[in-house]
């Protein structure tokens, strides 16, 4: 992705040959910025990067065909932009930025504006956005936790977290803090100003318009539609990517016209170089926080004593390691923060049922089951806790309710039958397969 991003600035902005070293630097700050450190070690994050990937070379496909290249190139970014979209939704908005890059191609080969080439790419990612919609709305998913009004207030008031973690890097965590708070909503608003006040400023220089647009429409999905994490590291990967091209392209209107004489550009490129290494040895710093899940999470516990997930995800990784009553104690503390979090929940039944303490378990799973239906792994575990305790008719009580909750899962009703079958209940499971 660096080297795609690399010759994308070749590519747009630094086009004469003796401007490459300023692709180069620019490439290597989003190479080296510690905020990539998430999405490169983080296993969920890997669609991002495979979005990002399959985006750089979609757009550089679609130049190459405006500057006189075959119809060919126009069908490779159009696929290269399915690719995209088909590794997460996130890419559905992405589409506009080629509306943007077509206005700008237009000026630079004084031609008019190519709507089909814009269509087809547009065509494909709202036929992505229905498909997904359709799916999403015949899918078993937990209930929204926010009002659309309130998560929307909340993500105006991640926008300046987000800038303030791209232009000064420290304070890094796997999970922030991210609630409504009228300061965070002014500093979010004096954002956007900003950004309008640049729209208006840049109105006839239309590839700053498409910079200055990216990292928007790359977290777009997120704003609009409430998700459980407000605040995410690894979602500014790719607008990342589009602050460091509209850098690069500021950097190039501002040399344009200018001469630096050798000592200045003695000090610039030495001064390129100190902070390509500062930010490297901060992200191999905190790349070396990821090597294990305690450290990890103690991190973010730290920095952020008063979220309930860092205690979630504590109290699970010294579960795995068999330490059952440190991990009741962080699980504890979690749900007292968040009571209505049935993944806390679950987990604390899994720890007392690691202690052998079936009754507080089944409570736990209770509790979980009570917050979110569409939990199969607590059925599963409340089932199996019942039928430990001598009552399989009420395991299959539980069970007959997930089949029930999930009754056009063929693998979930097979899994109910094999805990009754286990459990020595052939006539019980046998109910379960007939939906009896």
């Amino acid at each position: 992705n660096c080297i795609l991003l690399f010759i994308i600035l070749e590519t747009l902005v630094f086009r004469d040959e003796k401007d490459r070293p300023y692709a180069l630097f620019f490439a290597a700050i989003f190479c080296v910025h510690p905020l990539q450190t998430e999405p490169v070690i983080y296993i969920s994050a890997r669609s991002v990067l495979l979005v990002a990937a399959a985006f750089f070379c979609s757009v550089l496909a679609y130049v190459r065909y405006r500057r006189g290249g075959s119809v060919s190139w126009l069908a490779a970014s159009v696929m290269f932009f399915m690719l995209s979209l088909f590794a997460k939704e996130s890419a559905i908005p992405l589409a506009g930025f080629f509306a943007l890059l077509e206005y700008h191609l237009s000026k630079e080969q004084e031609t008019g504006f190519r709507a089909f080439p814009v269509a087809l790419i547009w065509a494909a990612a709202l036929c992505f956005a229905g498909l997904r919609f359709y799916q999403l709305s015949h899918a078993i998913v937990p209930s929204i936790t926010q009002s659309y009004p309130q998560h929307w207030l909340t993500e105006v008031s991640v926008l300046p977290k987000y800038l303030r973690l791209a232009l000064l890097p420290f304070g890094l965590s796997v999970d922030h803090e991210a609630t409504v708070s009228w300061p965070g909503v002014a500093a979010g608003a004096a954002v956007i100003a900003a950004t309008g006040y640049l729209v208006l400023h840049w109105r006839r220089k239309p590839l700053l318009l498409a910079l200055l647009a990216l990292p928007y429409l790359a977290l777009m999905t997120e704003m609009l539609v409430p998700l459980d994490d407000k605040m995410v590291e690894y979602r500014m990967y790719l607008p990342l990517a589009g602050i460091a091209a509209l850098l690069a392209a500021c950097t190039k209107g501002w040399l344009a016209g200018r001469r630096l004489p050798i000592s200045g550009r003695t000090a610039a490129a030495a001064s390129a170089v100190v902070l390509v290494i500062v930010l490297g040895a901060i992200s191999f710093a905190r790349a070396g926080v990821w090597k294990d899940p305690i450290i990890l999470w103690q991190d973010a516990n730290n920095k952020y004593p008063g979220l309930a997930r860092p205690y979630v995800s504590l109290g699970v990784s010294y579960g795995m390691k068999g330490d059952f009553r440190k991990s009741i104690g962080y699980l504890e503390k979690s749900v007292q923060i968040k009571p209505d979090s049935s993944d806390g929940w679950a987990n604390l039944g899994n720890a007392y049922s690691g202690v052998h303490e079936l009754k507080k378990a089944e409570e736990c799973y209770r509790k979980a089951l009570g917050i979110n239906k569409a939990d199969y792994e607590s059925y599963y575990n409340l089932a199996q806790t019942l039928i430990e305790t001598g009552r399989p008719q009420d395991a299959f009580t539980v069970l007959n309710e997930m089949t029930v909750v999930f009754h056009d899962d063929a693998d979930i009703k097979m899994k109910a039958y094999s805990v009754m079958e286990t459990a020595g209940q052939a006539d019980l499971a046998k109910r379960l397969l007939e939906g009896r």
